[in-house]
């Protein structure tokens, strides 16, 4: 018994070595859903929105290398993410993964996978009907996911570090007015505003739109299963609210037997989709453990 408590004892000490960080919090569907993902087998903190935890991977990944990040794709481009699995855990950049899907959340509105739930009303019978549902309530909020698509990538484009800092020269900056000729000399600055200026017009920005929404529909006025990417990369938190709170496809059951309402239905409704057989999970899911937990192996676990 002694030798078994020991054994437990180191493993528990080693496994912390590891740390997952993750957007939001302990209350947060990411933090909830990966903790049963991963099987309790390495500690999860959350660290507010995806941009702390990208700063923070991009800080700490040289000193810290058993500590792993994972955030949101919002508009992370498909070879982006694609390289941050590939070359995860990444020695010379950062331990980042970045979900191929816009957020946790749009893997459980996908009829694939939800459809399996033990609480799922009616079986794979009622697939159809909740494909129509998804559908529908989709489609009310394309336009706005694709505006916010628009915004999203302007954001990130014209915030690049577009000048750098002067770098100390020998002589150089004696004086105010040197140095003010200097500073407002640099060709930078009318770059930036002819940037700035192109990519904000009338007709560049709806040249954007109509490529987010051609994007996500794929050429149909409507969302459609199967067509387009408004599944993958559409915003999943309201439409998974909506369908597990707002229609009758999810009856969930708890330890008491009494069905559960509010935050506890959602998270066992994730809790059982995650119990399921390995090869039933999205395909994600399953990479997304095996690299965590090969690495916490490697470290004699």
């Amino acid at each position: 018994m002694k030798v078994t408590s020991a054994v437990r004892s180191e493993a528990s000490r080693q496994s912390a070595r590891h740390t997952l960080y993750v957007e939001g919090n302990e209350r947060s569907i990411d933090f909830q859903a990966l903790n049963e993902l991963l099987e309790r087998s390495i500690p999860i903190k959350g660290l507010g929105p995806g941009s702390n935890v990208a700063a923070v991977a991009k800080s700490l990944f040289a000193d810290h290398p058993m500590y792993y990040f994972l955030i949101d794709r919002d508009a992370q481009s498909d070879e982006e993410v694609e390289r941050s699995w590939a070359n995860f855990p990444d020695p010379t950049k950062n331990n980042l993964i970045i979900w191929p899907k816009k957020e946790i959340e749009n893997y459980f509105i996908d009829p694939t996978f939800v459809v399996k739930s033990d609480f799922f009303v009616g079986g794979t019978g009622a697939q159809e009907p909740y494909i129509l549902r998804l559908q529908e309530e989709a489609t009310k909020r394309i336009f706005c996911e694709a505006a916010n698509r628009v915004i999203i990538e302007t954001r990130e484009t014209l915030k690049e570090r577009w000048i750098e800092c002067f770098a100390y020269t020998e002589g150089a900056f004696q004086s105010f007015e040197e140095t003010r000729g200097l500073l407002l000399e640099r060709p930078e600055y009318q770059t930036q505003v002819t940037k700035v200026s192109s990519w904000l017009t009338k007709e560049h920005l709806t040249q954007l739109l109509e490529r987010e929404v051609d994007s996500l529909l794929g050429g149909k006025e409507t969302c459609e299963y199967g067509v387009g990417k408004w599944l993958e990369l559409m915003s999943g938190k309201e439409l998974l609210h909506t369908v597990v709170h707002g229609t009758g496809f999810f009856r969930v059951i708890g330890a008491d037997g009494r069905p559960l309402q509010g935050e506890k239905k959602l998270f066992g409704l994730l809790k059982n989709l995650l119990r399921r057989d390995e090869k039933e999970l999205p395909e994600d899911f399953q990479r997304l453990r095996s690299l965590i937990q090969s690495q916490v192996k490697k470290d004699g676990i």
